[in-house]
């Protein structure tokens, strides 16, 4: 994960996990990156997870940037996005990342994990692109 041109996983994340081999962070139903300023065109891209098997209507989730929507997705069990990004060197660029669901694992039994989770994001990357 490209981490200098991320300032942080702010509001919204939960705690980095893994399992000995995979490592992922969980959002609540809102959650924000900031990334650095740049003034070179980028592309956005995440891999995700949605538990879409604990609901019985599709699950929505939409990416803005800087307040303006970049796209909103019916998500799959297994997300691929991408998204190009224009310069904008002057100020952090701060994208919001809205589930239309979330549940919590203690509410379904058999744990005692009460988060809020919404989508479980399994990698990133902020690549240069060409314009």
């Amino acid at each position: 994960q490209p981490t200098r041109e991320v300032f942080s996983f702010d509001d919204g994340w939960h705690g980095l996990e893994d399992d000995g081999r995979t490592t992922w962070r969980w959002s609540a139903r809102r959650a924000v990156i900031r990334f650095g300023p740049t003034n070179r065109t980028r592309e956005l891209q995440m891999r995700f997870h949605v538990p879409v098997d604990q609901y019985t209507h599709p699950v929505h989730v939409a990416f803005l940037l800087n307040g303006a929507p970049l796209g909103t997705i019916v998500a799959k069990s297994d997300n691929d996005v991408r998204y190009r990004i224009p310069g904008r060197s002057d100020r952090v660029n701060v994208l919001a990342i809205e589930v239309s669901d979330t549940f919590v694992p203690a509410s379904k039994g058999g744990s005692d994990d009460r988060r809020e989770l919404g989508l479980m994001l399994q990698s990133w990357a902020f690549p240069e692109v060409a314009p």
